[in-house]
């Protein structure tokens, strides 16, 4: 399967964000902007901040014709997949009637957060591979 374009990646998280608008915060209207500004579940202002330039964006790449986003496009991506992901995760929080999560932007995540998290899951996945100990009780 061919590699999605710069354009199609951003259309896409947008249509997800949009869903999960209606979806899990009972957000009414057409449109990101609309969405975000009629959901009646509370969204973190960092979020809606990325939420409302994926809107942006993605509003001129549709409708300006030969527009460029002339920024960092993975670093745009990066957040795009984090803004959807973080809203549709902490709206599953609320279906659930749980707080709702927020979820740090990559902007804010250190790049030694990850090798910690990374050393974690090495730990876990080691822990989990040991042989069980049949004469251990519980």
């Amino acid at each position: 399967m061919p590699v999605k374009s710069f354009r199609d990646q951003v259309i896409d998280v947008a249509i997800s964000i949009e869903n999960t608008l209606l979806t899990y915060y009972g957000a009414k209207g057409l449109g990101i902007a609309t969405r975000l500004s009629t959901a009646k579940q509370p969204i973190n202002s960092e979020l809606k901040r990325s939420i409302k330039k994926i809107g942006a964006v993605r509003n001129k790449l549709t409708h300006v014709e030969n527009f460029k986003y002339e920024r960092d496009q993975d670093e745009f991506l990066k957040e795009c997949i984090w803004a959807r992901d973080a809203l549709k995760l902490a709206g599953e929080s609320l279906e659930q009637n749980e707080h709702p999560i927020n979820i740090p932007s990559p902007a804010k995540i250190s790049a030694g957060f990850f090798a910690a998290l990374d050393r974690v899951i090495s730990l876990n996945n080691s822990i989990l591979s040991l042989p069980k100990d049949d004469n251990v009780t519980n």
